[in-house]
């Protein structure tokens, strides 16, 4: 067999689709500086959600998404658009998230009213740590949450390389 024959065979069997297709500072395969896909039920006043290259560096690329508290203590929330996806097909959702200020502060989860079954995940960690969440959507176009219940001002956390893809396919 020739070489092009191998690299096309091991192309063919390549990695699973990443069913995140938002362009924005998150995606792994079509990164951009922006924060499109992204919104927060909190109030504008007192959460801001920017595109940054944050300390420590975002994993992949050089952007990553980032929450922060800026007016006073209380929630804050990010929704993330995924994408397309089937309902009732279990999707494996893998992502590396950083806690900025103060460990303990965030999670990432699903957006309930959108998902059937899924299991949340706290990132209490001051270090980027890959999180794995399972779900099952009931929408067409679900959210992922980066969210924290009670943050203190000026608290922070980022999300970076969004990886969607059909559990089957893993």
């Amino acid at each position: 067999m020739s070489w092009k024959n191998l690299i096309l065979a091991s192309q063919a069997q390549g990695s699973p689709v990443n069913y995140y297709t938002t362009l924005n500072a998150a995606n792994p395969e079509n990164e951009t500086a922006g924060i499109v896909g992204t919104s927060n039920t909190t109030g504008a006043a007192g959460v801001i959600i920017s595109s940054t290259t944050t300390t420590p560096a975002p994993t992949n690329g050089t952007y990553a998404l980032k929450l922060e508290r800026r007016n006073g203590a209380g929630a804050a929330d990010m929704y993330i658009a995924i994408g397309t996806l089937e309902i009732g097909t279990e999707y494996t959702i893998t992502l590396d998230a950083v806690e900025l200020v103060t460990q303990n502060e965030f999670n990432v989860d699903l957006a309930s009213t959108e998902w059937e079954v899924y299991t949340p995940s706290s990132i209490n960690s001051l270090s980027w740590t890959t999180l794995t969440i399972v779900g099952t959507p009931t929408v067409t176009n679900p959210s992922l949450r980066l969210v924290g219940s009670s943050v203190a001002l000026g608290d922070a956390a980022a999300i970076d390389n969004i990886r969607v893809n059909k559990t089957s396919d893993l």
